[in-house]
């Protein structure tokens, strides 16, 4: 995704979409550290035209956990103009700790690498629901 440092060996993408009556916190899919922590200024444009997922306002995160690292994109909306982040580079994640909140919705993306032996576990119109739904498996 343009202007974001993503970890080099990203292979899969996982676009969970929240709307107004969804829980806005977004949790660690992994234990780790927190390699980097970033708020991309941008646009507020609707996430239904396809070049908002590169124009928007958002918050990166990657984390590491000495095999592979993962990243987090918090995309903002027409509607959303705040991205609360609870972390900053070099805290320690448990898996499924709060990492951030969304204010009213918008989008976030879990980037993963193609690791020999990793096995996505949704599949596109899933409802996955934070800290319960295992996205993927390795």
């Amino acid at each position: 995704i343009t202007s974001t440092d993503l970890p080099a060996n990203a292979a899969y993408l996982i676009g969970i979409e929240m709307n107004i009556l969804n829980v806005h916190v977004n949790r660690s899919p992994i234990g780790g550290k927190v390699i980097l922590c970033r708020c991309t200024k941008g646009k507020f444009m609707s996430l239904r035209k396809p070049e908002s997922e590169a124009a928007n306002e958002r918050v990166t995160t990657v984390i590491g956990n000495g095999a592979f690292e993962i990243g987090i994109v918090q995309i903002s909306s027409r509607l959303v103009r705040k991205i609360v982040s609870y972390i900053q580079e070099g805290d320690s994640l448990a898996i499924g700790q709060r990492l951030g909140a969304i204010v009213f919705g918008s989008q976030v993306d879990v980037v993963m690498p193609a690791l020999l032996g990793l096995r996505i576990e949704v599949k596109a119109g899933d409802e996955v629901k934070a800290g319960i739904s295992v996205m993927a498996r390795y």
